[in-house]
C-alpha cells in the first residue's frame, strides 16, 4: 500500500450508472472498497434500482438486466450502508469527478449533503506514466496487466483501482510517489486523450477557445478575459451537467485565438459559433429564422401580436418588434405566461380561437378585451408593460459611436456601431492600421444582445466615444504618430 496514504482512510469507488448527467440519471451499480492502514477492511456491493430503468445500451454494456434492477434495492433503502463505508474516508475513483457528481446528487435526492476530498486514478496515472499517451481504466489493465473478470461492473472496476494502488507502491519511489498524489489532490482532471503540455501553453490573455474531439470535430467555442483560466475551470469542480461531462471527456485538442479585449472576443465567439457549429454550443448556433414577436392591432383597436418567422430584421421594423425568439415554441410560451400571470386576453393574442369570449374570461382570468367589456386604454397600457423587458432597446446614443476594446494606448480594436448595427472595424498595433467594412449592414440579434449587455457594464463605458467622418484620419495619425 501508498506509504503516503498509509495513515488515510479510503473509499474506492465504483458506479454504473444509467447515463452520463448526474441530475438526469441514476446509479444502477454501486462497489466501495474501505481501505484503512493499508488494508481493506470492509466492502459494500449492490444493483441499486433507479426510478427510470436505463436504456438496452447501457444493458449490453453492463450486462446488467432490467430483471435483475426491478429486484434490486433503491439508493434509500441502501443509503445508510452507503453512507457508514464512505464516512471519514478519501473518496478514491477513475475519473473521481464523474463517480463523486452521481453520488452526490443520489445523497441530494434524499436531502442529504455528501462532500469529501477526492483522489483521482485518471490523474494518478498520467502524472506517473507521462510517456503514454491514453489513461482510461482500459489502458491501466493493459499497461499493468491487471486481471479483471468482468469489465463494467462496478466491483470488479474497483479492485482493478486497488491493485493499481499496490503495484505504484512497487514500481514507484515514495518521493515520486508523495509527490504525485500532493498534485493530483490539488490538480484539475484532464480528459485522456488530451495532453497537460497543450494546456500549460494556453495564454493568460482575452480571447476565444475552440475544443476538439479525437478526429477534430469542433465540440465547443468559449471566450474569456482569461483563456487558460477559463478552460482550466471546465476541467475542475463537480459537474452536475451530464453534457458538460461528456464534452470534456471527448476533448482532444484545445486551439486558442487571442483577441484585444473583452469585446472582440464576444463579437469572434458569436462569429465562430455560427461558422463551426459546435456540437456543445447548439442553444447559440446560428439560426436560419428567428420567430419575430411583431405588434399588430385589432379593428377594435385592442394591441395584439403576430408571430413571424423571418431570416432578418430590418431596422425600420424595430419599434414594432415586442420579442425576438429562437422558435415559435418559445414565443407562444412567453405569450402563454402572459395570460396566466398578466391577466392578457390569449384571444387576441392569437392562442385561442373563438367567436364569443374566450375561456380564461369565463374563468375571471380575463378581463374582457375579448369581448370590449375592458377598455382598450387599460388593456393597451397593460399589453405594452408585459412585453417592455422583451423590446428591443431603443439606440441610446444619438449617433453612430465608436467602441475601443484595448490592449493598451496603440494596441487594440476599435468598433463603429450605429442603431445597434456593426458598420466597420478598426484594427491597430503600433504604427500599423487597418480598416474594414462590413459585408452588409443589418441588424443581428445576437450582435444586439453582445452590445447591450457590454455598453450598460461600467467599465464599457471609458471606451466610448462618437464617431465622426474625419475619424479614420485622426486614428490614423494617433497610431503612426
Amino acid at each position: 500500500m501508498l506509504q503516503s496514504l498509509k495513515e488515510k482512510t479510503l473509499a474506492i469507488v465504483d458506479t454504473e450508472t444509467t447515463g452520463t448527467s448526474p441530475v438526469h440519471n441514476q446509479i444502477i451499480e454501486l462497489a466501495i472498497l474501505r481501505v484503512e492502514g493499508g488494508v481493506v477492511v470492509d466492502t459494500f456491493r449492490s444493483l441499486v434500482r433507479p426510478e427510470r430503468m436505463p436504456r438496452e445500451t447501457i444493458e449490453s454494456l453492463t450486462g446488467i438486466s432490467r430483471e435483475e434492477l426491478e429486484l434490486a434495492p433503491s439508493f434509500e433503502e441502501v443509503a445508510a450502508d452507503v453512507s457508514r463505508i464512505l464516512e471519514g474516508a478519501l473518496f478514491v475513483a477513475h475519473n473521481a469527478r464523474f463517480d463523486y457528481s452521481f453520488i452526490k446528487n443520489e445523497f441530494r435526492r434524499l436531502g442529504t449533503r455528501y462532500v469529501a476530498k477526492t483522489l483521482d486514478t485518471v490523474k494518478l496515472s498520467r502524472l506517473l506514466y507521462s510517456t503514454h499517451a491514453h489513461h482510461a481504466l482500459d489502458d491501466v489493465i493493459a499497461r499493468h496487466t491487471i486481471a479483471c473478470a468482468q469489465r463494467h461492473r462496478a466491483f470488479d472496476d474497483a479492485k482493478v483501482l486497488w491493485e493499481f494502488l499496490q503495484i505504484l507502491d512497487k514500481e514507484i519511489s515514495p518521493e515520486q510517489l508523495a509527490d504525485a498524489l500532493a498534485r493530483a489532490q490539488g490538480a484539475r482532471t484532464l480528459p485522456s486523450g488530451l495532453s497537460r503540455e497543450m494546456v500549460q501553453h494556453l495564454p493568460h490573455a482575452p480571447g476565444v477557445y475552440i475544443f476538439y474531439g479525437a478526429d477534430r470535430e469542433v465540440l465547443y467555442v468559449g471566450k474569456s478575459i482569461d483563456i487558460k483560466t477559463r478552460v482550466l475551470s471546465h476541467f475542475s469542480g463537480d459537474h452536475t451537467s451530464g453534457r458538460e461531462l461528456r464534452m470534456c471527456a471527448e476533448t482532444a485538442d484545445i486551439e486558442a485565438r487571442e483577441t484585444t479585449g473583452e469585446l472582440s472576443a464576444l463579437f469572434l465567439e458569436s462569429k465562430l459559433i455560427k461558422e463551426l457549429e459546435p456540437t456543445y454550443n447548439r442553444a447559440l448556433r446560428k439560426a436560419r429564422q428567428l420567430a419575430l414577436m411583431v405588434r399588430t392591432e385589432t379593428p377594435e383597436g385592442y394591441r395584439s401580436v403576430s408571430v413571424e418567422y423571418q431570416g432578418a430584421i430590418a431596422q425600420r421594423d424595430l419599434p414594432n418588434i415586442l420579442g425576438v425568439f429562437r422558435t415559435k415554441r418559445q414565443a407562444k410560451e412567453y405569450l402563454e405566461g402572459a395570460v396566466r400571470e398578466h391577466g392578457l386576453c390569449p384571444k387576441l393574442l392569437g392562442l385561442e380561437k373563438s367567436k364569443h369570449a374566450c375561456f380564461q374570461y369565463q374563468l375571471q382570468r380575463c378581463r374582457g378585451a375579448c369581448i370590449s367589456t375592458e377598455t382598450t386604454q387599460s388593456y393597451n397600457k397593460r399589453f405594452e408593460k408585459v412585453f417592455q423587458k422583451r423590446r428591443i432597446r431603443t439606440w441610446p446614443y444619438e449617433g453612430p459611436i465608436v467602441v475601443k476594446d484595448e490592449v493598451d494606448e496603440y494596441d487594440g480594436t476599435a468598433f463603429v456601431i450605429d442603431n445597434w448595427c456593426l458598420i466597420k472595424t478598426f484594427s491597430y498595433s503600433g504604427d500599423q492600421s487597418s480598416e474594414a467594412d462590413t459585408d452588409t449592414v443589418e441588424f443581428d440579434y445576437d450582435a444586439y444582445k453582445i452590445l447591450s449587455k457590454y455598453l450598460l457594464k461600467n467599465e464599457g463605458r471609458r471606451t466610448i466615444e462618437p464617431y465622426t467622418q474625419g475619424y479614420t484620419r485622426s486614428f490614423s495619425e494617433r497610431t503612426i504618430g
